[in-house]
């Protein structure tokens, strides 16, 4: 938002039209607000699915070990 902020302020002020300026600065900020919200939640989803892989690998672990222990007890 800072960064919207920075970059419109100045080009409204120097603009010979203000109302247009206004709306082309609102424009182009949603867009880059709206990828910025997109790439939070993307980037949230992705350290979940990195979470979910390594206690489905550490599971997989244990059940290969308690596997590994039956199996010599067995043979």
């Amino acid at each position: 938002m800072a960064a919207v902020i920075a970059v419109s302020w100045p080009y409204v002020l120097a603009s010979g039209d203000s109302r247009e300026a206004l709306v082309s600065s609102a424009s182009w900020g949603s867009i880059v607000l709206i990828v910025a919200v997109i790439s939070g939640y993307a980037r949230r989803i992705s350290g979940e699915a990195v979470r979910e892989r390594e206690l489905a690998l550490d599971r997989l672990s244990r059940l290969s070990d308690a596997n590994t222990l039956l199996s010599r007890c067995i043979g």
